[in-house]
């Protein structure tokens, strides 16, 4: 079977890029590095997209710690500021609470500056993400949603993924946008296949102010003559850090994942499991390779596509103040390529359906 993957990338801010500046070798990578990395103009730039998928694993270290600051590490900057503004506010009254400021200053000002958007729930708790398409890549992009590979620079913004081809022609409008926030399963679609998007969030009481969730998403687009298929499970922690509202806080955790497919007519059984800790980690299972990578990756089928006819999903969060945190839920489909998907929690009570979803961006 002939599978590509999609890499969704990512590049440059064209203010600060200067391409005339030795542009003949703007972009050289030694014959040695194959799978290397580069600082350029406050920009990550790969030799190739083997290394950008590295960096994304994690198998490729990014040695700029001290020069490099991406996305990931403004949006850490808030949560760990946002959360300690959030403790503050844990000894005010219900009156105090209503007239006080209810985020931090850095918090307010990157909502302004759109790096982040929030969204209330109907507990009137609010939940913020990283304002951008592909919030999984955020660890590679500078502060603008800028990096490159080879000589073509990208950008990631809230809704579009542009991409420059030329570095000697990095004008405002000279570039093409690959995808977009908007795109949608087709209703027509030849494919027997449902779109998914679905999750569980599990209490405890012995940390009334936590919940652990994971979410498992499943949509496939036209990618004419092929399919485009973008096949997910999340795993997130959430912490009321004053009591009243949810805020990212980052636990240990294991996750298991196994489907019953239908390819070709034939039933396949492929599992998963891994290991990390974070607290909004994207995971791409591949069922041909019976591999599940740390990133969020589409990928694009020419035949034998995969049919979900069961699937089960758990999450094991270990927090440092009590023992493990279970989510687990499956979903199974009413017939082998027809009907409704339907879901349960295995009737444990402690977990419930989310609703809504968090944010995808």
């Amino acid at each position: 079977m002939k599978k590509l993957i999609y890499l969704f990338i990512v590049g440059f801010v064209i203010s600060t890029i200067s391409c005339n500046e030795s542009s003949d070798d703007f972009l050289q990578f030694s014959e040695e590095s194959e799978t290397s990395v580069m600082l350029k103009n406050g920009m990550l730039v790969f030799s190739n997209e083997n290394a950008m998928s590295k960096a994304l694993s994690g198998e490729l270290e990014l040695p700029f710690a001290l020069s490099f600051i991406s996305k990931k590490d403004l949006f850490n900057r808030i949560s760990d500021t946002e959360y300690e503004y959030a403790t503050s506010l844990k000894d005010l009254s219900d009156e105090e609470y209503e007239k006080c400021q209810k985020h931090s200053s850095l918090y307010l000002e990157s909502l302004e500056k759109g790096l982040i958007k929030e969204e209330v729930y109907e507990d009137n708790s609010v939940l913020y993400d990283l304002d951008i398409l592909y919030p999984n890549y955020a660890k590679i992009l500078n502060q603008e949603g800028f990096f490159g590979i080879g000589n073509n620079v990208y950008q990631v913004t809230s809704d579009e993924l542009r991409v420059w081809k030329d570095c000697n022609n990095l004008s405002e409008n000279n570039y093409k946008v690959i995808d977009t926030k908007n795109s949608q399963t087709k209703s027509l679609f030849p494919l027997k296949s449902i779109d998914q998007a679905v999750g569980y969030y599990t209490t405890d009481t012995r940390v009334p102010n936590d919940r652990a969730i994971a979410i498992f998403y499943d949509k496939t687009t036209l990618a004419i003559p092929n399919v485009k298929r973008n096949i997910y499970i999340r795993v997130a922690y959430q912490r009321k850090a004053n009591g009243r509202d949810y805020t990212y806080f980052a636990t240990p955790y294991t996750l298991t994942a196994s489907f019953l497919l239908l390819v070709n007519e034939e039933e396949k059984t492929v599992n998963f499991e891994a290991n990390g800790t974070g607290s909004n980690d994207w995971y791409t299972p591949y069922f041909d390779y019976e591999f599940m990578s740390n990133t969020k990756d589409s990928q694009i089928y020419t035949d034998n596509y995969h049919y979900i006819q069961r699937f089960i999903i758990k999450s094991l969060h270990r927090p440092l103040e009590v023992g493990p945190i279970r989510v687990k839920f499956r979903g199974e489909r009413e017939g082998k390529m027809s009907g409704p998907f339907y879901y349960d929690n295995f009737d444990f009570n402690d977990t419930k359906p989310l609703s809504p979803l968090l944010p995808e961006n």
